[in-house]
């Protein structure tokens, strides 16, 4: 199973919308199994009031985030850094919470779309030069239907 590093507890009206089984689960065998990391955070954005507005303007927000980020120290890395390991290749799975309400509907669209989607970005074949930087794979959930879509970004 795909340990859990973080669990933030969430007001009741939030539900997190699948738990680390079904992630563990659905992303068994990829190539980055063994170095992947999993937290459950309450809100996809720095704060609380602008998850709030997401909602309140039926904005499409995450629910699940792969993000893969490694940023070679170079000329400016310190030996600090690198014993702690802030410049080693890291792989994390980020979910976030969805209204109570509507965690059954996510959890079947996660299910049955978004953790196949993530399980093909992770099994990618990929050149080396886009290993550097951060990217990112989000599954955005519509609470106006229901349904996601996937987003990529990142930086070099």
């Amino acid at each position: 199973m795909i340990p859990t590093s973080y669990r933030s507890k969430l007001p009741r009206a939030l539900s997190y919308p699948v738990g680390a089984e079904a992630v563990s689960a659905a992303l068994k065998g990829v190539p980055q199994e063994a170095a992947l990391s999993l937290s459950f955070a309450d809100r996809p954005t720095v704060f609380a009031s602008e998850f709030r507005a997401l909602r309140a303007e039926a904005i499409p927000y995450p629910i699940l985030a792969a993000t893969f980020s490694y940023l070679p120290a170079g000329l400016r890395g310190s030996n600090y850094g690198l014993a702690q390991g802030w410049h080693d290749e890291t792989w994390s799975l980020m979910v976030y919470p969805v209204p109570s309400r509507l965690r059954s509907v996510a959890k079947e669209r996660l299910l049955s779309e978004g953790l196949p989607h993530i399980r093909d970005w992770l099994a990618t074949d990929r050149p080396h030069t886009w290993r550097i930087g951060r990217k990112t794979c989000e599954i955005c959930f519509v609470e106006n239907d229901g349904t996601v879509f996937s987003r990529e970004g990142g930086h070099s």
